[in-house]
């Protein structure tokens, strides 16, 4: 009888366990997906808008982000690399010495623009995403 008690307070305790383990585990897998639907939302072509940004090329008229985590730019050259870190856009571009910019990034119109603010350098771009 003391022993069916035991076994009963162990089975509680192990329940209360895996139910902890599966709601920690839930949150994280949330945040994995808010991050990936930014990085689905980026993916594609953008086009610069001329007219409502300072125009340095930086990245180039057209930039379009891949879903392996690469960009290609218009201006000719082999592209670059860029990642979402700690809510910033950040782009390495190979063909000028690995060159690498941070970004504010903000997207609106049910995401077909895009507004990117370099922060090193206070130039802003405004994209406009072409349809595929």
């Amino acid at each position: 009888m003391e022993e069916e008690k035991n076994i009963k307070k162990q089975l509680v305790i192990l329940g209360i366990v895996v139910l902890l383990l599966a709601v920690g585990l839930s949150g994280c897998d949330e945040s994995n997906k808010s991050l990936s639907n930014v990085e689905n939302r980026i993916i594609g072509t953008w086009k610069l808008d001329v007219n409502s940004t300072n125009v340095d090329l930086e990245l180039g008229m057209y930039i379009t982000f891949l879903s392996n985590g690469e960009l290609i730019s218009s201006n000719g050259r082999e592209g670059g690399d860029y990642e979402f870190k700690e809510g910033k856009l950040l782009i390495t571009l190979h063909w000028y010495n690995d060159w690498h910019s941070s970004y504010n990034y903000q997207f609106s119109e049910n995401y077909t623009k895009l507004y990117l603010y370099n922060i090193e350098n206070d130039n802003s771009l405004n994209y406009f995403k072409l349809k595929n």
